[in-house]
């Protein structure tokens, strides 16, 4: 019986998938919990067979976690599956160690034990068609003709989405639990990094690379 954890922040989610499931030969819901303390504190003792990430968590970066079971984990597969823009945080996900990335809209029950089962049985990543996709454009163009968002960080770019969105400085900083000072860091670092002077340029940059919808 493999075992399977779940870090996310929907009760909804998290009994969904718990249904699937249970009534899926080979496959467990082990444990569950919605933020990166909470799965520290339980790989203290234990060790699942895969771990389901929604790297959209409230007060922390899912990529922070990425990279925390990189370093203290590496054996551990994970299977991001979020609402999270696809073509904006797929290929991060990646590239930060998930073993696949579905978006919650189109996760079913058949494709979620599809992707539990390859990942575990074969030990490789389970890539959908439209991350294939987008991984094969980033090979054929390289870094050279790259957007320029591509050169933010993780929390910069989910920074830079929330100020496209028109969050306020108050209203970001309570979406991550960060500080004031440490909103208007990230401000200036984006605005350095892709050249723009206003919001107004975010704004219309974001919706032409359909950063935000």
């Amino acid at each position: 019986m493999s075992k399977i954890w779940i870090v996310d922040n929907s009760s909804l989610f998290i009994e969904g998938v718990k249904k699937v499931l249970h009534h899926t030969r080979g496959l467990k819901l082990d444990n569950h919990g919605s933020s990166g303390k909470e799965l520290y504190t339980f790989l203290e003792s234990d060790c699942p067979d895969l771990l389901i990430l929604d790297i959209q968590l409230k007060g922390e970066s899912g990529f922070a976690i990425l990279q925390f079971l990189k370093d203290h984990h590496p054996a551990l597969p994970v299977l991001v599956i979020t609402h999270k823009d696809l073509n904006v945080f797929a290929v991060r996900s990646i590239r930060a160690g998930a073993r696949g990335y579905i978006p919650k809209n189109q996760l079913s029950g058949d494709l979620l034990v599809q992707a539990l089962r390859y990942i575990i049985d074969n030990n490789k990543p389970f890539i959908i068609p439209e991350v294939a996709s987008l991984l094969a454009d980033r090979i054929d163009h390289g870094n050279g003709d790259a957007p320029r968002h591509t050169s933010l960080s993780d929390r910069e770019l989910e920074v830079f989405c929330c100020i496209a969105l028109g969050l306020a400085t108050q209203e970001i900083a309570d979406h991550f639990h960060i500080s004031h000072h440490t909103v208007h860091t990230y401000r200036a670092r984006i605005r350095e990094k892709m050249g723009m002077k206003s919001n107004v340029e975010i704004i219309r940059y974001a919706l032409a690379y359909n950063l935000i919808s």
